[in-house]
């Protein structure tokens, strides 16, 4: 896990995302989230963590924190993140859940749906797709 370092004031993004594995799947699925991480430090992730859940340990929650979200899509869309989310797909029990929300300083806003033109998730976001 990379630290968080000092604070600079600038705000940053947190994205955590919940992976529930397929039954029997539990190892596979952990393997790779952690070859994710060498991906993950050359694309703008100031901080990567997961956690498999000691009580239900087909779920996973994978903690980031971007400098931007320019840099999250940018991991999001790098070859190896790519190829993560092609070889995840048939061994995930449910979809992906994400939240995402931004940080600074440590204090961290609510969630928010980044997506649209103007990102709140309001009227425009749902026709702008």
């Amino acid at each position: 896990m990379t630290s968080f370092g000092p604070s600079d004031g600038e705000w940053r993004y947190i994205l955590s995302t919940t992976v529930v594995a397929n039954a029997g799947s539990e190892a596979r699925m952990a393997a790779l989230l952690a070859n994710l991480n060498g991906t993950a430090n050359a694309c703008g992730v100031l901080t990567r963590a997961v956690n498999q859940d000691p009580d239900s340990r087909d779920t996973f929650l994978v903690l980031e924190r971007f400098t931007s979200q320019n840099d999250m899509t940018r991991y999001q869309r790098s070859e190896k993140y790519q190829a993560f989310i092609r070889d995840a797909q048939p061994l995930l029990a449910k979809p992906m859940g994400v939240y995402l929300c931004k940080e600074q300083d440590g204090k961290i806003t609510p969630g928010y749906y980044p997506f649209g033109p103007c990102g709140e998730g309001g009227r425009d976001d749902m026709i702008f797709r």
